[in-house]
């Protein structure tokens, strides 16, 4: 991965199909507080709530032209809840580490004045904790849930 040029791109509409074909992968729901798949009207308009949210920050990771991720930031007062997933070809090369550091970036640069970002994650997810742990973020462990904590000002 390094080397590559990646960036943030906001989510449109028309990203429905990918957004949906990444929530329905195997990896990704068994990662997921909610395992079911997901239906694609019922994803549809999820999606069209979402985007008509200014209460959000909604992104595609896109790194040398191809879109290998996402990640969405749900801002909860001054605390921003982040959750994110990389496409299945593009795990394991970094891009994980990645769309959460251009996410914070993005978060410092709102006018959201955020005072932290949050992060959920399943117990049994080692890949994802790592990347919350690698990047500083503060762990709590709470039954099958691990709580990642990171203060956006000094």
């Amino acid at each position: 991965m390094n080397g590559l040029n990646c960036y943030l791109r906001a989510v449109e509409l028309d990203d429905a199909k990918l957004l949906y074909i990444w929530r329905n992968e195997k990896e990704t729901r068994k990662n997921s507080f909610n395992s079911n798949l997901i239906d694609f009207n019922e994803h549809l308009n999820w999606l069209e709530k979402k985007l008509e949210n200014n209460a959000r920050l909604f992104y595609i990771l896109v790194c040398d032209g191809m879109e290998v991720g996402q990640v969405r930031v749900d801002i909860e007062g001054k605390i921003g809840v982040v959750n994110y997933s990389i496409d299945s070809k593009y795990r394991k090369m970094g891009y994980g580490k990645r769309v959460l550091e251009l996410a914070e970036q993005e978060l410092l640069k709102s006018t959201a004045n955020l005072k932290k970002i949050v992060g959920y994650v399943k117990s049994e997810n080692v890949a994802s904790r790592h990347i919350f742990q690698i990047l500083n973020y503060q762990e709590e462990l709470k039954g099958n849930m691990c709580i990642y904590t990171k203060s956006l000002i000094d």
